[in-house]
């Protein structure tokens, strides 16, 4: 029997005899985690009235992410961010009369900032007038997700120390405490780094505190109070570089013997 010689034979079967234009003829792309991340800059706030606005030290650089921790004195109302460079804010807690009574609060954050010098505004329609609030801001670089086992709401300890917990999901997570102090900061305890917050001389009574670079596993934050007095409410939060892209296959072509073939 005559076999055209674009066919040869493998076993009981005769098929096409290609020519791989390519050696390799698909590329897998896997989830890359990227180096540690960093606290890069932040910046405390003194209470004030209104417009709640607090400016970056220098400019932010792109890719980065940012966090905004927010309080004021008010009954209604809860609270958003947003930006002089038009990031796109994302709310993680938002309240009023929770969990201190009497006020308001919120945290927020933006992923993939865009680069130069940026204001952050929070809008809390609840803390109007007289009413002092302030609002704390933060810039990290090597993560851009939020890990979902992160509190979703504050935890109140009536005591002076105040703790949370959570379990991180993914390995070279940066997390950060945000801390409420109804009588006064005093300390963060280790693992976690104070960096910024919310004053009324001379104490902080916002703060947040981070741990950047933690394994997978259990993560908790304690603070304490000044003078071993009042209540501590605490939120934990993780964050991670997550792939951009999933597994996928690239293009390829084969090349038969009298004709060109793209497979895509």
């Amino acid at each position: 029997m005559k076999i055209n010689r674009q066919f040869e034979k493998r076993g009981p079967l005769y098929v096409p005899r290609y020519e791989r234009e390519r050696v390799r003829p698909f590329e897998r792309y896997r989830r890359r985690w990227q180096p540690r991340a960093s606290f890069v800059q932040g910046n405390d706030y003194s209470f004030s009235t209104t417009p709640f606005t607090n400016a970056f030290k220098s400019a932010n650089t792109k890719g980065n992410a940012l966090i905004a921790f927010f309080e004021g004195v008010g009954t209604s109302g809860g609270v958003s961010f947003l930006d002089s460079n038009e990031n796109f804010w994302h709310t993680l807690y938002s309240g009023n009369g929770s969990p201190v009574s009497g006020q308001v609060t919120g945290i927020g954050f933006a992923f993939n900032c865009k680069a130069g010098a940026n204001t952050v505004t929070a809008n809390a329609p609840g803390v109007t007038g007289s009413n002092i609030g302030g609002v704390a801001i933060g810039e990290y670089s090597g993560f851009n997700a939020l890990d979902s086992n992160s509190n979703a709401t504050f935890t109140g300890t009536s005591g002076y120390t105040g703790t949370a917990s959570m379990t991180t999901q993914f390995p070279n997570e940066t997390c950060i405490a945000f801390f409420i102090f109804t009588q006064g900061y005093d300390s963060v305890s280790s693992p976690f780094t104070f960096e910024n917050g919310i004053e009324s001389s001379p104490f902080y009574y916002e703060v947040f505190a981070d741990n950047v670079g933690v394994s997978i596993g259990s993560q908790t934050a304690t603070g304490t109070a000044q003078n071993n007095s009042g209540t501590v409410y605490v939120l934990l939060a993780g964050f991670f570089q997550a792939a951009f892209e999933e597994d996928a296959f690239k293009p390829f072509a084969l090349r038969a013997a009298d004709q060109s073939v793209s497979v895509w």
